[in-house]
């Protein structure tokens, strides 16, 4: 019989181990993978969903719809693109698969708030039900201006907003119709050029030239000398298994890195990555995210890198002139010139703004992110100033406009299985950058990508400068401040720990004292750092039972940042000030009563403690 007993429980345990594990999946299918699931293509209740539901519009910054869905006759949905060709690859298509838009934001598309309720109020009021819309940071005129601008040469436009990350066009051609996507799909799939793929995310090109900025950054961080490096470029140089020749042979004479990079001279770019070698121009392309992931919301191909510690000379002077096995995306290039841009800030690319509900509440709003710092900002500074030089005066003036500042780099990269391509990446004004660009034109002739550059650029800044857009300097400040902050508390923190802070407040106060007043007359400090110091300060006052010297420290923490919590707790202690002068005047100095309710209890002094190593 016990046995029997023992059987039962451990069957009973057995059976109730099952449930929870069924629950806990369960609980991870609805809460965990809800988006994914909804959103993949193999759902067979998406199929439900789209003849049921309309389809959520998709945005352009401005509010242009530029995808919706309409119901038929039958009842059922049918997807509609109003710019058709002109915005194909961003919105993609929603018909045979899903792909763009259509199929990183699926979900939101197809998402119904609160759907219970918008079901029963669809059949009591006779409306659709509707999902949510989705609103890109994609302007809809630059767009424009961009496929005009490429026409029927394949390549690839993109435009970002250097401080934030935000793609105001990104065009690319061959393209398709979405409207026709369905109808067309055997001949959209086995054309030979592709028109499906998206080449301004999904294409790998050799960079070219527009590498020597990446080179020319590893010089700088490897060569102490970099300044005074110069090279007599006779139109070719040779190395162990290579030789290397400047475009037509042109010979340019001495030249540093600034001319060199303003007339693209190869010779000076294949000796400088010769004298650094292998390993430290790899580490520097590693270091400017060109193996990261952009974690962009389309699908996006990896760049490729070929270059190890132990390449042979023929690789790495290849590699360091933007040719061998390197290959990039226009998306990387148009995210590496913005970096030069924005300080050596390399800002993670998003198209996406935010969701829209039926009702035309907002939200979910992307925040601009920070993806890696490339370079210092000073190093930022002199390749921006040599980029400048490279279309005042250089290889490409074509990108020159009227009364702004251009920084840029041109690039031809050679192909093996044709013409070669032109490239042009850059930003304006060079000054207080606002637009970035790549321009990627396959089997091109020399420079044919640098003017479309100049006039893409020249279209987007006069497109920003007519929406009047919310300036973005607020976020990167922000961005800079929280490092700044950051930064402030680990050296206050550093600096007292080094002083003993904690055991002078006990051995000898006035000096503890007089080294946080010391402290306090730092230049530049944040107000939450005064706030920090100055809490101290009140502390060992408190402490000491130097009630009279307490005013003035609590004003100023109140004045700091008066609804930081600080600034409420010195506030409260300001209005309690009468009654512990009251209760402390009775009092010897140095001798601790209890703190009156509401007091902040000095039972020790606060230091941060040491960062981890």
């Amino acid at each position: 019989m016990s046995n029997m007993k023992r059987s039962m429980r451990r069957v009973f345990w057995l059976l109730a181990l099952c449930f929870f594990l069924l629950l806990g999946y369960l609980g991870k299918l609805v809460f965990v993978d809800r988006e994914e699931i909804s959103g993949n293509s193999y759902n067979s209740r998406l199929r439900y969903v789209d003849e049921t539901i309309k389809r959520g519009d998709i945005l352009d910054r401005e509010g242009e719809v530029i995808a919706t869905s309409t119901r038929q006759e039958d009842g059922i949905y049918k997807r509609e693109y109003p710019r058709g060709r002109m915005a194909a690859h961003i919105t993609g298509y929603s018909s045979v698969g899903k792909t763009g838009v259509e199929a990183a934001e699926n979900f939101e598309l197809m998402k119904l708030h609160n759907e219970l309720f918008q079901r029963v109020s669809s059949v009591v009021r006779k409306t659709e039900l509707q999902g949510n819309s989705v609103a890109l940071t994609m302007d809809m005129d630059i767009q424009t201006t961009a496929g005009n601008l490429l026409g029927s040469a394949k390549g690839a436009i993109v435009v970002m907003e250097p401080s934030t990350g935000r793609i105001l066009a990104l065009q690319a051609y061959p393209d398709f119709d979405p409207n026709t996507v369905e109808a067309q799909w055997d001949t959209l799939k086995e054309d030979a050029d592709s028109p499906l793929v998206n080449r301004a995310t999904q294409g790998l090109y050799p960079p070219g030239s527009t590498f020597k900025t990446v080179t020319a950054l590893a010089g700088m961080e490897y060569l102490s000398d970099w300044q005074s490096f110069q090279v007599e470029c006779t139109g070719e140089r040779v190395f162990q298994d290579k030789v290397i020749h400047c475009y037509n042979n042109k010979v340019h004479g001495m030249v540093d890195m600034k001319s060199a990079l303003a007339y693209s001279c190869n010779c000076y770019f294949a000796a400088l990555a010769d004298e650094i070698g292998a390993g430290k121009l790899a580490k520097t392309m590693r270091q400017v995210g060109m193996d990261a992931d952009s974690r962009f919301e389309l699908e996006t191909s990896r760049n490729s890198i070929y270059l190890a510690k132990g390449a042979t000379e023929s690789e790495l002077v290849e590699t360091a002139i933007g040719q061998g096995r390197t290959g990039v995306t226009p998306l990387y290039m148009a995210m590496l010139a913005s970096a030069f841009a924005n300080d050596g800030m390399m800002m993670k690319p998003y198209i996406v703004d935010h969701v829209v509900y039926p009702d035309g509440t907002e939200t979910k709003n992307t925040v601009p992110e920070k993806l890696t710092e490339i370079c210092t900002a000073e190093e930022a500074a002199a390749i921006k100033d040599m980029m400048i030089g490279v279309v005042s005066g250089g290889t490409g003036t074509a990108a020159a406009i009227n009364g702004v500042t251009v920084a840029g780099k041109t690039g031809t990269a050679e192909n093996a299985t044709g013409y070669d391509h032109s490239w042009f990446i850059g930003f304006a004004p060079a000054e207080n950058p606002k637009v970035a660009v790549a321009v990627v034109i396959e089997n091109a002739n020399y420079g044919s990508a640098t003017p479309i550059a100049g006039k893409v650029m020249q279209a987007a800044l006069a497109e920003l400068e007519k929406l009047d857009p919310q300036d973005a300097s607020g976020i990167l400040a922000k961005l800079h401040r929280d490092d700044l902050l950051h930064a402030q508390k680990l050296e206050w923190a550093d600096t007292f720990r080094k002083k003993n802070i904690h055991i002078l407040a006990d051995q000898n106060p006035d000096e503890a004292l007089s080294i946080m007043d010391s402290y306090l007359k730092k230049n530049g400090l944040l107000p939450e750092v005064k706030q920090a110091v100055l809490m101290q300060k009140v502390y060992l006052l408190m402490q000491q039972n130097r009630v009279n010297e307490l005013e003035q420290p609590l004003k100023e923490g109140v004045a700091l940042l008066p609804k930081s919590f600080e600034g409420k707790a010195f506030s409260k202690l300001l209005d309690k000030l009468p009654e512990i002068k009251k209760e402390r005047g009775l009092l010897k100095p140095g001798e601790e009563p209890p703190l009156p309710p509401g007091a902040i209890r000095a039972t020790k002094m606060i230091v941060p403690t040491a960062p981890a190593k």
